[in-house]
């Protein structure tokens, strides 16, 4: 007997789960009842030494189309990308890029500087920098022995 591994990409329940999750999302933003797409642009959270990174996808927009805000210690970022369109009598043949508006929130935790925090965008990615708060950082003691 041949063993196959298996992978969840391949399963269909697993498949339908996140499908049917992605729709309860979509209807929970308002996106799919205002007739828009569905755009949640991709993040990536990491920790850099006394910071935490956020960087995030935003290809085709403007500064001016991007908002970063905290609120009640949650990160706030919104945005739009309207869609550009040439004609008005223009027979679309394929239409896969998403438009329309975003939000993505992320709690921050306690130990954060909210007053510190810097946001970039170069080349279509945003990135955010949220500072730890001093308390927080790693501190070596050093300590005697006698």
């Amino acid at each position: 007997m041949t063993l196959v591994r298996w992978t969840p990409q391949r399963d269909w329940l697993w498949n339908m789960q996140r499908e049917i999750g992605r729709l309860f999302d979509d209807m929970a933003e308002g996106n799919t009842a205002r007739g828009e797409s569905a755009w949640t642009p991709a993040v990536d959270i990491e920790e850099q030494g006394e910071d935490y990174l956020v960087s995030v996808d935003l290809p085709g927009l403007r500064r001016e189309d991007i908002k970063v805000t905290v609120k009640d210690n949650v990160l706030f970022i919104t945005g739009e990308r309207k869609q550009e369109r040439t004609e008005e009598n223009a027979n679309l043949h394929l239409v896969e890029r998403a438009y329309g508006g975003f939000r993505r929130a992320f709690t921050l935790p306690r130990t954060v500087d909210a007053g510190k925090i810097r946001a970039s965008y170069v080349d279509g990615v945003l990135k955010v920098n949220v500072p730890k708060a001093e308390e927080a950082k790693q501190r070596e003691i050093d300590v005697a022995v006698k």
